[in-house]
């Protein structure tokens, strides 16, 4: 049994998905999130195991590639390819979406921006974060993070940007409708300070929205 697969045994189930269980745990006296990357039954099982080392370790490394770029992230602490788990850091805050959801204000629109800024330091280091949502941003002693590297990867294509960013543009509109376009123009704003490249990822994320049509990954 090594350290991760410990730290699981005595540790509160969080949230289950279809990729991922989700625990709460402590390490060296701080509170941890346990990432653990589940078996596929439907999948040959040495297959399986290749696809979950691989997404393990990329995610691992978007983490850190991240964290050395001075974008906030949950410091990663432990990775075992072995068990397919990351131990990172537990944020304590509310998520984004409870700014939109349950108090809007110009607090959301503030949250909103920095949410953009982040986005583009990410596509400046040619990460694609794949699920952009709100609920992935936490808002922590008044300073944002972004977690949840599960489905990002890298890559340099203007188009994978935009889909990041058309999940955004989705995303507002399904959760507060009456703010959607004033939030999404908040996070294009925060989007073009650090991004070089923004105006031709906004450019074709406009064009694609405006035709009803979605960029979409497998």
């Amino acid at each position: 049994m090594d350290v991760i697969e410990k730290l699981m045994s005595g540790s509160k189930l969080l949230s289950r998905n279809a990729e991922s269980d989700i625990y709460l745990s402590n390490y060296l006296g701080t509170r941890v999130i346990v990432k653990k990357r589940i078996e596929k039954p439907y999948r040959d099982p040495e297959l399986d195991l290749r696809i979950r080392i691989l997404r393990t370790y990329r995610e691992a490394n978007i983490l850190y590639q991240s964290h050395i770029n001075n974008i906030p992230v949950p410091k990663l602490y432990l990775v075992s390819l072995k068990s397919t788990a990351i131990v990172y850091k537990y944020i304590q805050g509310q998520t984004l979406s409870y700014y939109l959801l349950e108090n809007f204000s110009n607090d959301s629109l503030y949250f909103i921006h920095c949410m953009g800024k982040l986005m583009g330091k990410l596509h400046s280091i040619n990460i694609v974060h794949g699920d952009p949502h709100p609920s992935n941003f936490i808002v922590s002693n008044k300073k944002i993070y972004v977690i949840d590297f599960g489905l990002a990867f890298v890559s340099s294509s203007v188009k994978d940007y935009a889909f990041d960013l058309d999940v955004v543009y989705r995303s507002f509109h399904y959760l507060t409708p009456d703010f959607a376009n004033v939030s999404f123009d908040a996070f294009l704003n925060g989007y073009r300070n650090t991004y070089h490249n923004s105006d031709k990822v906004i450019k074709l994320h406009a064009k694609v929205a405006k035709m009803g049509r979605y960029h979409e990954r497998v």
